[in-house]
């Protein structure tokens, strides 16, 4: 009776190793087939996304074919719309939007003219009133005025745009003044960057461009520095103007007796500006040019010429930077038969100063005048 018990007891224990033997063995084999299922899918993800014109499965047992060839669709259809898509975004990240127009006060070029100008008297002096340039926000002005010991800079404020300034006092914080004739003057990086025209000693000889830094927008400049012989010369360098990141310069430089429009670059703000190269378009002819200035995008130049036999204003535009100014036309209402020039844009290119000895009533033969850009 006993061993009859024992040998049940030892057919269940066999039976139910047996079982657990098979149970295995299957779960073995969909793990197997569930692997294969992978590498298939992989490969054919890998092959469409090669290119190729076929679709094959890396194996698998009989039992995983549909299940295999089900991720192969899956995974060929994935990388195609993978592909698609990214051959949409390289379509959409090369396209490159049309150039816009260049503007002036946010106005095309052939849409705008010029308000009669207007006598700036509350800064005008008995003397030579000129080289003004608006600074920040534009609620600063700078320019020079002749004294009896030559020209110094002089500064003005407002209390907003279209407002008249106050009275005029020595640009003493600029600590630009010298003994010497100093006239235009420009403020880049927030004020902590200056460029200067001045006849001091020191230099390449006559007027020069001089450059300064200072850390702090409230000090004065302590020391400016010769822009050297790349950009001056034994001659006259007057009237500079660099774009609003600093790295071109724009000015007039005597060659063969006649004032030219030159131009000069740098990669950086702590380079030294490349030799000096006449402004392709500009000169052309055998005529004075001078006091250049130009829009925040450089696309648009104002600048003094007298081409048509007295210094008038004239305005030439570009496409962008990298190309060459076009051809060049008279700014329309504010030149006369008189001297008309050295221009000052502000900073959203709205309104205009400018110098001129037209003999306009209570005028003191050299004055600064003010206008503003309108639609046509």
């Amino acid at each position: 009776m006993l061993r009859s018990v024992t040998w049940r007891a030892w057919c269940i224990l066999l039976l139910a190793g047996l079982g657990a033997c098979f149970t295995d063995q299957g779960d073995a084999t969909t793990a197997t087939d569930s692997a294969t299922t992978s590498s298939g899918a992989a490969s054919d993800t890998t092959v469409t996304a090669s290119g190729a014109s076929e679709t094959t499965g890396s194996g698998g047992s009989s039992g995983s074919t549909g299940a295999a060839t089900t991720g192969d669709a899956t995974a060929s259809t994935t990388a195609t719309n993978a592909t698609t898509t990214a051959a949409t975004t390289t379509t959409a990240t090369t396209t490159e939007d049309p150039l816009t127009p260049p503007t002036l006060c946010e106005l095309e070029l052939d849409a705008f003219t010029l308000e009669e100008p207007v006598a700036l008297d509350e800064l005008n002096t008995s003397e030579r009133d000129s080289d003004p340039f608006f600074a920040g926000d534009g609620l600063t002005l700078y320019f020079a005025t002749n004294l009896a010991n030559g020209a110094d800079v002089f500064t003005a404020t407002r209390a907003g745009p279209g407002a008249l300034f106050g009275s005029p006092q020595l640009a003493d914080a600029l600590g630009v003044n010298s003994p010497q004739d100093d006239t235009k003057v420009q403020l880049l990086d927030g004020g902590l960057t200056l460029l200067l025209s001045s006849a001091r000693d020191g230099g390449e000889g006559g007027f020069d461009i001089w450059l300064g830094a200072r850390a702090d927008a409230d000090a004065p400049f302590q020391e400016l520095v010769n822009a050297g012989p790349s950009i001056n010369s034994p001659d006259n360098e007057i009237d500079p103007h660099a774009s609003a990141d600093g790295l071109r310069l724009y000015f007039a430089g005597e060659y063969n007796g006649e004032l030219t429009i030159y131009s000069s670059s740098r990669p950086d703000a702590r380079s030294e500006f490349s030799p000096r190269a006449l402004l392709p378009n500009i000169e052309t002819g055998n005529f004075r040019s001078t006091h250049p200035i130009v829009s925040d995008d450089e696309r648009v130049l104002i600048y003094t010429s007298a081409r048509d036999g007295s210094d008038d204003l004239w305005l030439a535009h570009r496409d962008s930077v990298d190309d060459d100014f076009g051809p060049s036309a008279p700014l329309p209402v504010v030149n006369t038969e008189a001297f008309e020039g050295e221009a000052a844009l502000s900073p959203d290119g709205c309104e205009l100063i400018f110098a001129s000895d037209r003999a306009d009533p209570g005028a003191n033969g050299w004055d600064l005048y003010y206008t503003r850009v309108i639609p046509r």
